[in-house]
């Protein structure tokens, strides 16, 4: 794991490799896995570009969260200005959630983008652009603007 600050920091550009892996399974009971401990992707902390939580398995349209779940993120991190702190980012994500068994790797949901970070004195500060290459039913605009406060990844 790469520090992004480290940009700032002397190192002109920073290559940043990020991948979660998840697997939910029934409790105890044998009682089916509750909607909201289930996996749904999409948004600034998992894959941009789609919006937050839009990435899951459907019921009859309805979103029922996955089983399984993976994505990973690319970043190419490099100093805009250095001074002040500026970082800009371009970025690829890839990823899916999945119910049951049905884990199609070849599928996955994959976006590109690009964005500014700031190191501000109140903590990182994050503007990011994705755009959507995959459709999914009711994503709408395939192109997102984000901003976000805080540590990421």
């Amino acid at each position: 794991h790469v520090d992004p600050t480290e940009v700032q920091q002397g190192r002109q550009h920073v290559l940043h490799l990020h991948a979660r892996v998840g697997q939910v399974i029934e409790n105890f009971n044998n009682n089916d896995i509750p909607v909201f401990e289930r996996f749904y992707l999409g948004g600034m902390q998992s894959i941009r570009g789609y919006g937050p939580l839009k990435i899951s398995p459907r019921d009859d349209g309805d979103r029922i969260g996955g089983e399984t779940m993976f994505f990973t993120n690319v970043e190419y991190l490099f100093p805009l200005e250095q001074e002040f702190g500026l970082v800009g980012v371009l970025f690829y994500d890839m990823g899916d959630a999945w119910g049951g068994g049905d884990h199609d790797f070849l599928s996955l949901k994959k976006s590109v983008g690009f964005g500014v970070r700031w190191y501000s004195p109140f903590g990182p500060m994050r503007i990011e652009c994705g755009y959507a290459l995959d459709e999914i039913e009711d994503q709408g605009d395939r192109f997102r603007v984000d901003f976000t406060v805080g540590q990421f990844f």
